[in-house]
């Protein structure tokens, strides 16, 4: 079946009007969140995935109660997600998604999933495990099907020639203002080679974890994810537009994502919280 991960895929209020990109910004453009909508990007009518066959595996917890922070420069991650895990989680996926580079991509966050707090940092865990997971179709995709150009122009955030910025990656990074702040962040002209975030093993990880980490104009996915609500916030970060608010044009996305938390919720050993959805008057998306 044809699958398009939806993230990335509402573009931020005008880039025009954004400050400068950069990797600590708070009000930069987001991929994510609900201003208006480009014609080209429109809201993806393609069949979901379905779980993958981790959903039938028991919980299999990897470090105690109280998991002290990693050593400085490492990220939490390998404390929570061993490679035998993730294996079996992700049994299809593609080899540019290999355990190696997002456990080395991972330290250049040593933040991320590392708070001390075993709870807090599975759950983090977990909802980037979800996320992505409803993004790449459990990481078989590396490039959205349903290709589009999702150049939003101005003088700030110019578009190349022939180039076309649709989802790539785990967390399917879109839109070419997206692709310029992550390749300053990266110290590369992803506007002129936007293809390396699909190819390279390094920033195919490196994109979703920037991402993740990024001080964006809507909020910072990890400072949230892990705190009660988090999940919900995280999502309206990554899609708000087309999967939150009370009446969104795609709520059975969302749907596909919280079950994807819980599932590796359980695998992971921690328990989800409360108001996992988006689709509350809590989270007015802004006119598409």
């Amino acid at each position: 079946y044809k699958w398009c991960g939806d993230g990335g895929s509402n573009p931020s209020p005008s880039p025009s009007n954004a400050p400068n990109p950069s990797t600590t910004s708070s009000s930069k453009p987001s991929t994510t969140s609900s201003p208006k909508r480009t014609p080209s990007s429109k809201p993806s009518t393609t069949k979901q995935p379905t779980l993958s066959p981790a959903t039938s595996l028991k919980p299999t917890p990897t470090s105690s109660p109280n998991t002290p922070p990693s050593p400085p420069g490492k990220s939490g991650l390998t404390n929570i997600l061993s490679k035998e895990l993730f294996l079996r989680i992700f049994p299809e996926a593609l080899p540019i998604y290999n355990y190696e580079n997002l456990v080395a991509i991972a330290e250049k966050y040593p933040e991320f999933a590392n708070t001390g707090d075993s709870d807090v940092d599975r759950r983090e865990v977990a909802a980037f495990l979800g996320q992505i997971s409803l993004e790449s179709g459990d990481l078989r995709y590396v490039e959205e099907i349903n290709k589009s150009t999702m150049c939003q122009q101005s003088p700030k955030y110019p578009c190349a020639a022939g180039k076309q910025y649709f989802g790539r990656g785990p967390i399917q990074l879109s839109w070419n203002y997206n692709y310029k702040d992550f390749g300053k962040a990266v110290n590369l002209d992803l506007v002129a080679s936007p293809e390396l975030v699909a190819t390279d093993f390094d920033l195919v990880w490196w994109s979703a974890l920037w991402y993740w980490n990024d001080e964006r104009w809507n909020g910072n996915i990890h400072k949230v994810v892990g705190l009660p609500g988090g999940f919900a916030k995280a999502t309206h970060i990554i899609n708000g537009g087309l999967e939150c608010g009370v009446n969104p044009p795609n709520r059975d996305s969302e749907k596909s994502r919280i079950a994807s938390f819980k599932k590796f919720c359980e695998l992971l050993g921690v328990a989800p919280g409360d108001n996992l959805s988006c689709q509350t008057a809590d989270f007015r998306p802004k006119a598409l």
